[in-house]
């Protein structure tokens, strides 16, 4: 790494502790507005990266579990994938229901994987018919998915 990347690598945090340890909560009263939007958001930063990071473990684990079983690709995605996709909707669904939010939850149980669907899809086709130019394609289903869909 060169002198400037290494500067930032290690300069950021320690920046970011000093203004921690400066205005940080204390105790004696709130915080100041600035800086706890500043800490929230950095919060969100940082733990949108660790998610992303587990979630990319776990994909390769996954990967990997279905590479040395031979289940094909298509067929983890269509299930295991899934079903941890859903899980933790569910789980979050039911926490919401026994706070006594059951209409939240039932709405969020219904909402949340059609907002899933139409901004994936949307976004992906955009993309794609961006890309390309056209605004068609042709989709030829393997068995495996055939199946997923019975």
């Amino acid at each position: 790494l060169g002198a400037v990347a290494k500067g930032f690598i290690f300069g950021v945090p320690v920046a970011i502790g000093l203004l921690v340890c400066r205005y940080g909560p204390t105790g004696d009263g709130p915080m100041n507005q600035w800086a706890t939007t500043v800490f929230t958001l950095w919060g969100f930063v940082i733990s949108a990266t660790y998610l992303d990071a587990v979630a990319d473990q776990v994909v390769g684990v996954l990967t990997l579990f279905g590479t040395v079983c031979h289940i094909p690709p298509t067929v983890m995605g269509l299930t295991v994938l899934a079903w941890g996709n859903a899980l933790q909707d569910a789980l979050a669904n039911i926490t919401v229901a026994r706070k006594g939010l059951t209409s939240m939850a039932v709405t969020a149980s219904f909402a949340g994987p059609i907002f899933n669907l139409n901004i994936g899809l949307g976004v992906g086709f955009l993309v794609l018919f961006s890309t390309t130019g056209t605004n068609s394609f042709s989709l030829s289903l393997t068995p495996p998915l055939k199946g997923g869909f019975i």
